[in-house]
């Protein structure tokens, strides 16, 4: 997809919420699904983050989040703190 592109996505009864649907989270709010439809979600996409791959093999990906400033920045053999989050 190209940067404003929007695509058409079919989500099929499998894949729903669930055998009820999704309730609405408030008397009077909108964002009520109704049980055993086929959903048709419009995605537009708005920006992308680039990542590399580290490892050649895509065991291992890197997203720069926020370029470095100054004389701060890490460079080969910096010892640095990394927070790490691993997702499933």
């Amino acid at each position: 997809m190209k940067k404003g592109e929007k695509v058409l996505l079919t989500v099929k009864l499998e894949y729903e919420f669930s055998e009820n649907g999704k309730p609405a989270p408030a008397v009077g709010i909108e964002g009520v699904v109704p049980p055993s439809v086929v959903l048709h979600v419009t995605l537009e996409l708005v920006f992308w983050k680039t990542v590399s791959d580290v490892t050649k093999d895509k065991k291992v990906m890197k997203k720069i989040l926020k370029e470095g400033e100054g004389y701060e920045r890490s460079n080969d053999g910096a010892v640095v703190l990394v927070k790490l989050i691993g997702k499933l």
